[in-house]
């Protein structure tokens, strides 16, 4: 770990001479006082280290200019490569003043020993290109993006390569964020290409890039606040973090909207760095605490892999977080006595008396360390699932297995498992602090022990205040605290956590949400959350498994979820408002086009190769899903794609945006999947028809700028990429890769 008293650090990058690693890094004084100062004070520090875990600081590496100069405020991330002679070249932001704002351009230094660098030139050696990157005064952005410089040899030995954090000049504009690329023939003098990766894809930014080979296979790492992310992320609760995304070459092209988060936004900036021994590790710095206040400090190196399925990099260790903050706890992250485990559910079944079958051939890797949700409607059989893995359910078939045992035959308490439940089941007579000892007491725990563990999970979930309180005179938020402290400090393989926020009113739901995220991160403990609320589900899970009738739907993250579900089932339930739906047909005049209602929207040639099969459907009825979120307001979103004329019914304005509620003259599409995913009869399916003329009603949520009224006429931007297909005899989504088997069946 590398923590400077004096002033903060940040973003940094490496360079190995064989003998030691050199540690470059952002740094700024601390005395400034507000962290959001930091980026105009920058300079870059240097030190080195034997095995990247003891670091001596040794003598800033580049400091800014003197006015006036390119770099003359500051100068921020870059790389190092050593050229063919030997010499090392250092690659460096350099932020200077312009008009309206500072402009970022990309300086060098050279060095012969790593530690005494000069700047060449004293001029920028590239700047973005028009052509394909946002400038200023024209960009959408308070700033220009043109920075973080990561510098590579050509694969084939053809010169150089460098990768840049740039803004495309077109595309949506929460999703400008590519990969900026530019090449050189000698390190020295370059010319900016077009970018490796398309605008459009889920970010406005893809920061402090680096492409690294990982075991024989290319992966590209960068960096994405959740502020970052598109409009469509945030609202589907997406966090930000590091990412990572496998590549067929070093240089792309790179379809970022796969990538996977790595960490969340408390370690950002990771760098790939191998260790002496030829592991793989990443490093990151410290951004934020549990109480949102910055840190700035680089973390231990943590090891990295490839997931057995080979979809992403994931972190071995989880990474201790142990600032010296007041009010945090020094439990250390996935240490304290927790060990994680992995949970598999292997075809397993539960059937009750009469043949109904509440868990159906059910399997499922929950991965060690992983937060897995298990979300479906009333009746689906996610609570039996939950209640199956810690004992309480005996299955019927199949077998489940926690770590390295299988337990179907061991009674509950012998499973090291904790459970929280909706109820919190706390001891009305005894205070807080009696309740979370309680089970420890049981156990026969020493009083040392006991108090150690007592007082550690007080600090980390703020109850310190309240230990000889009982638990009438405490809120349903500091209840439900009280029950998941008696579970941590059980200290268990799992936590089992069946609906613990249902009872608490929405805006405590919401705070709670953010507690359950932090304590995950803080404990790295293996978790399985049972909810109905879609929500919860979307915000908390690494993963959300989907269930329906006891049967698995779809396990997946919740953006992909979101975005590509495997049937309507799934995208019916998955995302609030819910998906409108439509028979459609799919025909070819004058391009691939859907029609419906009298509308005729364009299928952007993307979409057809991207959906292997679809084009099997010209001619024939689809069922086509049209999120909420993938309208705006002809008048402020992009009409080049699609266009809808409808007479808004209703709006709902909402602060951050506005629901136009419409309908369309279908009639609504019945079908037995989407009435389940919607939890209504067919009686109020039809009770809801008759109120809207046999019309189906529709939702887009437009932006707060709109100027829409109940009953005015409004002309929807329709963003034809994300229109979903759906078989209408199986529900199966059209060209899904889990969906082809079962459509090819039919």
């Amino acid at each position: 770990m590398l923590r400077l008293a004096d002033a903060w650090t940040w973003d940094f990058w490496l360079a190995d001479d064989g003998r030691s690693y050199h540690l470059y890094f952002l740094k700024a004084p601390r005395h400034i006082g507000h962290p959001d100062q930091r980026h105009w004070n920058a300079s870059i520090g240097h030190a080195t280290s034997p095995d990247l875990a003891a670091w001596t600081v040794v003598s800033d590496a580049i400091t800014p200019s003197d006015s006036p100069a390119f770099d003359d405020i500051a100068t921020w991330t870059g790389s190092v490569v050593r050229g063919r002679d030997g010499t090392w070249f250092m690659f460096y932001t350099g932020v200077g003043p312009a008009d309206p704002a500072p402009k970022q351009r990309i300086g060098l230094a050279t060095s012969a020993d790593l530690h005494h660098w000069s700047k060449h030139s004293g001029s920028p050696v590239l700047e973005s290109d028009s052509r394909w990157y946002e400038q200023l005064p024209d960009a959408l952005q308070p700033d220009e993006a043109w920075r973080d410089p990561w510098v590579l040899a050509d694969p084939d030995g053809d010169g150089w390569h460098m990768l840049v954090t740039a803004r495309a000049c077109d595309g949506p504009a929460d999703q400008r964020g590519v990969i900026g690329h530019a090449r050189s023939d000698d390190l020295i003098h370059w010319q900016a290409q077009p970018p490796l990766s398309r605008p459009g894809e889920g970010f406005g930014h893809l920061e402090v890039p680096q492409v690294e080979v990982v075991g024989g296979r290319p992966v590209l790492v960068f960096s994405c606040l959740g502020a970052g992310l598109s409009d469509k992320r945030r609202k589907a609760g997406m966090p930000g973090g590091t990412w990572c995304l496998p590549c067929d070459s070093p240089l792309g092209p790179f379809d970022v909207k796969r990538a996977v988060r790595i960490t969340d936004e408390s370690l950002y900036s990771g760098r790939l760095v191998s260790d002496r021994t030829g592991r793989w590790t990443m490093l990151a710095f410290r951004n934020h605490g549990l109480d949102g206040r910055f840190i700035g400090e680089l973390a231990d190196p943590m090891p990295i892999g490839w997931a057995t399925d080979g979809s992403a990099l994931t972190l071995d260790v989880a990474e201790p977080m142990t600032d010296a903050l007041p009010g945090r706890s020094s439990l250390p992250h996935n240490t304290g006595g927790f060990q994680m485990a992995q949970i598999v559910l292997n075809h397993v079944e539960k059937a009750y008396t009469g043949g109904v079958r509440a868990v159906d051939d059910l399997s499922l890797d929950v991965k060690d360390g992983e937060f897995m949700v298990f979300v479906g409607p009333s009746g689906c059989g996610k609570s039996t699932a939950l209640r199956s893995i810690a004992g309480l359910e005996e299955i019927t078939g199949g077998t489940i297995s926690i770590g390295d045992r299988i337990v179907n035959d061991l009674p509950p308490k012998d499973r090291d498992i904790a459970m929280v439940f909706q109820n919190y089941a706390l001891y009305p007579h005894m205070t807080v602090e009696q309740n979370l000892a309680f089970g420890l007491q049981l156990r026969k725990t020493s009083k040392d022990e006991i108090k150690r563990r007592v007082d550690e999970a007080a600090k980390m979930l703020g109850l310190e205040p309240y230990l000889k309180r009982k638990p009438a005179a405490l809120s349903g938020g500091q209840r439900q605290r009280v029950a998941m402290g008696r579970a941590i400090v059980r200290e268990p393989q799992a936590f089992l956590m069946d609906e613990p926020l249902s009872n608490l009113d929405a805006k405590l739901r919401v705070s709670m949400r953010a507690s359950l995220n932090q304590l995950h991160e803080r404990l790295g403990v293996t978790t399985v959350y049972v909810t109905h609320d879609q929500v919860e589900a979307m915000t908390l899970g690494d993963r959300v498994c989907v269930l329906r009738d006891g049967r698995l739907q779809q396990v997946d993250t919740p953006q992909a979820l979101f975005e590509a579900p495997v049937n309507l089932f799934v995208a019916g339930f998955i995302g609030s408002p819910a998906m409108n739906f439509v028979s459609a047909e799919l025909v070819r005049d004058d391009g691939a086009a859907v029609t419906f209602a009298g509308y005729k929207l364009p299928v952007p040639a993307d979409v057809l190769k991207n959906k292997p099969g679809l084009a099997d459907y010209f001619g024939k009825q689809v069922i086509l899903g049209i999120r909420p979120s993938d309208f705006e307001d002809a008048t402020l979103g992009n009409t080049s794609r699609g266009m809808m004329r409808v007479t808004a019914g209703v709006t709902e304005e909402l602060g951050s945006e506005i629901m136009v509620i419409f309908t369309i003259d279908a009639p609504h599409v019945e079908h037995a999947s989407l009435a389940q995913a919607a939890e209504v009869s067919d009686d109020e399916d039809e009770a809801a028809a008759a109120l809207v003329g046999g019309k189906s009603l529709w939702t887009a949520r437009v932006s707060k700028e709109s100027r829409v009224k109940n009953g005015a006429p409004l002309e929807l931007a329709v963003d034809t990429r994300y229109l979903q297909f759906f078989d209408p005899a199986s529900g199966l989504s059209i060209g899904h890769p889990l969906a082809a088997a079962g459509l090819a069946e039919q």
